[in-house]
Parts: structure tokens; C-alpha cells; sequence
């Protein structure tokens, strides 16, 4: 569900992914299945996004280095013991879609800004963007649920 806002959406994703590891089980020979199966489900939405995306947004560098200097770092302690998963999950689901992507890519499967650019045709340093306003975003929607919490989103 974080890679989706409508459920149906995810369960189509998980269908095709569970399709895509079925399709190809007989070349799994590691001894983890979890990562293996992880991997190529992730993928499966990394290529329909890819498939659905219309329109890329393109940046001049120079406003890209500006706004990464502005990145601030992170300290969720006050927000979490607020807010439930459930919220958060809403929260990241209301994102632009290509911010959603990177946000889930970068934090929740710990991929580099460079394998995100790879995986998504960007740029390295559009992926940090889009990262950078997907955590403002969050940021902003998290103070205006809490009032005045004082706190640095991831």
C-alpha cells in the first residue's frame, strides 16, 4: 500500500509480481527466497510506473544544488509517538507519484539516489529532489495534523 493510493491498485501491483516470480522460480537458486521475491516486486512497480508515466519533470541543475543545500537533517522521536502507521501511510499515498516512489525507494528499500535514477530514468540529482519535497510535503502535513510540533521529518 505505500507504493499505492487505492488498494485495488497495490493488489494489481502484488498480482503481477507474484506472476513475475512464478514465471521465473526455476532460476531462483539462493538459499533467502524473502529478498529474491522482494526484489522482483519491486521491480514489477518500478517498470509500471514506468509504464505509466506521462510526462518527466525536468530541473536546471543549478536549482537542484540550491534546494539540496537546504535539506535539513532528521528526527522523527516527537511525530512518533503521534502519529500511527495508518496516517503516515495516508500521508505518503497523497504525494505525487514520483515523489511517493522515491520516498518508498530511498526509505523503506534503502536504495541509493543513483539506483533510483537508474531504475527511473532520472536524474541522480532528481531523485534527491523529488525525495526533498516528498519529506517538505510530509513535513507540512504532519505540523498542520499536530499544530506546532517541532520536529524534522526524515
Amino acid at each position: 500500500m505505500r507504493y499505492s493510493i487505492q488498494e485495488e491498485d497495490a493488489i494489481e501491483l502484488l498480482n503481477l509480481g507474484f506472476c513475475k516470480i512464478l514465471f521465473s522460480i526455476e532460476k531462483y537458486n539462493g538459499p533467502e527466497f524473502n529478498p529474491w521475491a522482494k526484489t522482483i516486486i519491486v521491480n514489477t512497480i518500478i517498470d509500471e510506473f514506468r509504464k505509466r508515466q506521462k510526462e518527466k519533470q525536468l530541473f536546471s541543475e543549478k536549482d537542484i544544488e540550491d534546494l539540496n543545500q537546504q535539506q535539513i537533517p532528521f528526527n522523527l522521536n516527537e511525530a512518533e509517538d503521534k502519529i500511527q502507521k495508518e496516517e503516515l501511510i495516508k500521508l505518503i499515498n497523497n504525494l505525487p507519484e514520483i515523489q511517493k516512489l522515491v520516498l518508498n525507494l530511498h526509505v523503506f528499500e534503502g536504495l541509493s539516489h543513483k539506483e533510483i535514477a537508474e531504475q527511473l530514468s532520472l536524474n541522480e540529482s532528481s531523485s534527491r529532489w523529488h525525495l526533498m519535497n516528498a519529506r517538505n510535503e510530509l513535513k507540512k502535513k504532519i505540523k498542520f495534523l499536530f499544530g506546532q510540533v517541532k520536529m524534522m521529518l526524515i
